[in-house]
C-alpha cells in the first residue's frame, strides 16, 4: 500500500511539473531521473493533444490546449492521457484534426506577435533617425508629423502600394516624440564628448553674443585628440539671465566641468576675443581659468583682429567708404527705389539687378558691397541722375573718387580672401600664421611696386586711366598704415621655433630637456617614419607617435590643439539664429542646446544602443 501511494505521488508530481524554457533540465539530469533512458515523441501523441518542444535529443511534452510542459519522463501515453483526462475532460471526444488545427492557429498567433514586435522596433529606430535628420537640418520639430511623415507615406504608396504605406503610419513622429528623441541623442553625444575629453588634453574656444530676441548666450567648443586625429566638437550653449561678467562666464564653464568630472589641468589653451570680460587682468575669464591651471595658453581670435585692423582707414578713404554705404542705403531703404534701380539694371543688361547691404558685424560685408557697387557704377550714375541726386551724381562723375573707390574694392577683396582662408574647423596656429605672414609680405611688395608706378596688383584701380598722383599717395599712405596695424594686432607671428612640428626631419626642437632632445634625434633619423610623414596629415602623424615618442608628441599636440580663429563660435551663433526663429521663440534653453549639439557635432549618436533603452511602440 505504501509503495502504491508513493508511486501515485510521484506520477502526480510529474504531470503537474511545469518547465520554463529558460530552466530546462539538462540531459544528464533527465537520464538520471528516468533510469538512464531518454524518451522521444511519437506522432500518435497528437491524438491525445500533445506536441513537443526543446532539443531533439531530449524532447519535452507540451500540451496543445493549455501549453503546460512536462518532464521528459512523462513522454508516455499513460501519463499524457492522465493529464488530458484530468485537465481537459471536456475535449475527450475531439479527434486529431481538431488538435492539429489548434496547434496551427497557435503558431500563426506567435508569428504575428513576433512580427508586431519587430515592426515596433523598426519604428523606434526610424523615429530616432528621422529626428536626427530634423535636428541636423535645424528644422522645427513639428515638421516630422506635418511634412516628412505624410510625404514619405505618399511616396511609398505610389511606388510600392497601400499596404506598405500603412507601415509608415506606425512610426511615431509627433512634436513631443521628436523632442524626446533629440534630447536622448544629444545626451549620448555629450557623454561621448566628455568621455573623450577625460582621455585627452584639450583646448577651449569661447565666445558670447546676443540673439535677435535680446537674450545673451555663451557658446563653447572644444578641441581634443580622438583616435588618430585632432577634432573639434560642440561643448555647450549657456544662457545668462543677468550679469555677463568674466566671473559669470568662468563660473558657468567651471560648473559644467565639475558636474561632468572634467579637470582644468587637462586644458592647455583658451581662445577668446579681446573683450574685457574675457581677457581682463583681474576678473577676466582667462585670468580666472589660469588660477585653476597656470599653464593654459591664451590665444586671440585672428579673424577679429583682422577686422579691427581695417578700421584704420584714413579720412579720404573713410569718406569714400561712408558715401558708398549711403548710396546703398538710399536705394535699399525704399522698395520703390529698389524696383526702379532693378529696371535700370535689366535695361542695361547688367549682371546684377540689386545691391548688397553693408553689415558691420559680418566679416566679408565691405568687400562684397564695394565690389557690387563698382560693377554697377554706370547703372548707379543713371539712377541718381534720374533721381536728381546731385551729391551722389558728383561722386560717380569724379574720376579721383572712382579711383579711390576702385582701390577700396581691390584691397577689401584681398582682405576677404585672407579672412575666408582663416575659416574652417581644422585651422590652427601654424596655418593661420602662415597666411597672415604671407599677407604682410604681400603689402611690402605692393608698396615697392607703387614706388615704381606699378599698380597691376590692384586690377580695378588699374582699370581707371590717368589716376592723379594725389590718389597714389593716399593709397601708399594707407598701405603703410595697414602694415603698422598688422604689426600692432599681430605682434607674435614669429613661429619659426615651431618648424620642427611642420617637419621634424629637417628642423630640431629648441629645448633644454635632454629627454625631448633625444627623442627628436631618434625621430629625425627614423627613415620609416619619414615615409609615413609624407603620406598622412600633420595631426595624424604626431598623434600616432604618442606611444613611441611621448614627450615630443605631447609638445607638438599642445601646439596643434590651439585654436586660432573664432570660426566655430561664429558658425555656432549662425546655427542659433537658424534654430531660434520668430516662429520658435518658445524653445527652452535646454531644447536649443540639444538641437545645436546634433546640428554642430560631427559625432553620431549611438542609435542602436539608445533603441535598446527604450520600449518600441508604434503610432496609432
Amino acid at each position: 500500500m505504501d509503495r502504491f501511494i508513493n508511486r501515485k505521488r510521484k506520477y502526480d508530481n510529474d504531470e503537474n511539473t511545469e518547465i520554463s524554457d529558460t530552466t530546462l533540465p539538462s540531459t544528464s539530469e533527465t537520464l538520471k531521473q528516468s533510469g538512464g533512458k531518454c524518451r522521444y515523441y511519437n506522432e500518435s501523441y497528437m491524438d491525445i493533444g500533445f506536441t513537443w518542444c526543446g532539443p531533439k535529443d531530449e524532447p519535452i511534452p507540451e500540451c496543445i490546449v493549455c501549453g503546460k510542459m512536462l518532464t521528459n519522463e512523462s513522454m508516455v501515453p499513460s501519463k499524457l492521457k492522465r493529464h488530458f483526462s484530468k485537465q481537459h475532460s471536456h475535449l475527450k471526444n475531439k479527434d486529431v484534426h481538431y488538435f492539429r488545427k489548434l496547434l496551427s492557429d497557435q503558431k500563426k498567433e506567435a508569428t504575428k506577435f513576433t512580427k508586431k514586435v519587430k515592426v515596433s522596433e523598426r519604428a523606434l529606430e526610424a523615429s530616432f533617425v528621422v529626428s536626427q535628420m530634423i535636428a541636423n537640418n535645424m528644422k522645427g520639430h513639428t515638421i516630422g508629423e506635418k511634412l516628412i511623415k505624410p510625404t514619405c507615406k505618399e511616396m511609398v504608396r505610389i511606388m510600392i502600394g497601400n499596404e506598405a504605406a500603412l507601415e509608415i503610419d506606425k512610426i511615431p513622429m509627433s512634436n513631443d516624440t521628436v523632442s524626446r528623441r533629440i534630447c536622448c541623442m544629444s545626451t549620448d553625444i555629450k557623454e561621448l564628448v566628455i568621455e573623450k575629453m577625460k582621455n585627452s588634453r584639450f583646448t577651449l574656444q569661447v565666445d558670447d553674443s546676443t540673439s535677435s530676441d535680446g537674450k545673451y548666450y555663451m557658446i563653447g567648443f572644444v578641441r581634443f585628440v580622438d583616435d588618430n586625429a585632432i577634432v573639434s566638437q560642440f561643448l555647450c550653449l549657456k544662457e545668462f539671465k543677468k550679469n555677463t561678467r568674466g566671473k559669470d562666464i568662468f563660473d558657468t564653464i567651471d560648473y559644467f566641468f565639475e558636474n561632468n568630472g572634467i579637470s582644468w589641468s587637462d586644458c592647455v589653451g583658451i581662445c577668446t576675443d579681446g573683450a574685457p570680460s574675457m581677457t581682463g587682468s583681474i576678473k577676466g575669464f582667462v585670468t580666472l581659468a589660469k588660477i585653476k591651471n597656470p599653464l593654459i595658453v591664451k590665444t586671440h581670435y585672428f579673424i577679429h583682429r583682422e577686422v579691427l585692423m581695417t578700421k584704420t582707414l584714413g579720412s579720404e578713404l573713410n569718406s569714400v567708404l561712408s558715401n558708398s554705404v549711403r548710396m546703398v542705403n538710399y536705394i535699399k531703404g525704399k522698395p520703390l527705389k529698389s524696383r526702379i534701380f532693378a529696371e535700370i539694371c535689366e535695361s542695361m543688361d547688367a549682371d546684377f539687378t540689386n545691391l548688397l547691404y553693408h553689415t558691420e558685424v559680418r566679416w566679408l560685408s565691405r568687400g562684397k558691397v564695394l565690389l557690387r557697387l563698382y560693377e554697377l557704377k554706370e547703372e548707379l550714375l543713371l539712377f541718381f541722375m534720374e533721381e536728381e541726386n546731385n551729391e551722389f551724381t558728383c561722386y560717380l562723375e569724379d574720376h579721383d573718387w572712382i579711383s579711390k573707390f576702385a582701390y577700396l574694392a581691390d584691397i577689401f577683396q584681398y582682405l576677404n580672401q585672407v579672412n575666408s582662408s582663416l575659416q574652417g574647423p581644422s585651422e590652427n596656429i601654424l596655418t593661420s600664421t602662415d597666411k597672415i605672414s604671407a599677407f604682410q609680405e604681400k603689402m611690402s611688395v605692393w608698396c615697392a611696386n607703387l614706388d615704381k608706378g606699378n599698380t597691376t596688383m590692384f586690377p580695378l584701380f588699374t582699370g581707371q586711366e590717368n589716376s592723379s598722383p594725389t590718389v597714389l599717395k593716399i593709397i601708399r599712405s594707407h598701405l603703410q598704415t595697414l602694415q603698422m596695424s598688422m604689426k600692432h594686432y599681430f605682434p607674435d607671428l614669429n613661429v619659426e621655433h615651431y618648424d620642427w612640428i611642420r617637419n621634424p626631419f629637417t628642423s630640431m626642437i629648441q629645448t633644454d630637456h635632454c629627454e625631448v632632445q633625444q627623442e627628436a634625434v631618434e625621430l629625425k633619423n627614423d627613415r620609416t617614419l619619414l615615409v609615413k610623414f609624407n603620406e598622412v596629415t600633420l595631426d595624424s602623424f604626431w598623434v600616432a607617435l604618442n606611444n613611441e615618442y611621448p614627450r615630443l608628441s605631447k609638445k607638438a599636440i599642445e601646439v596643434l590643439l590651439q585654436f586660432s580663429t573664432s570660426w566655430l563660435c561664429e558658425h555656432g551663433f549662425s546655427a542659433l539664429t537658424n534654430i531660434k526663429t520668430k516662429k520658435r521663440n518658445r524653445l527652452t534653453k535646454t531644447t536649443i542646446e540639444d538641437d545645436m549639439r546634433l546640428a554642430l557635432s560631427t559625432i553620431n549618436p549611438r542609435i542602436p544602443q539608445l533603441c535598446k533603452k527604450h520600449q518600441g511602440q508604434i503610432s496609432h
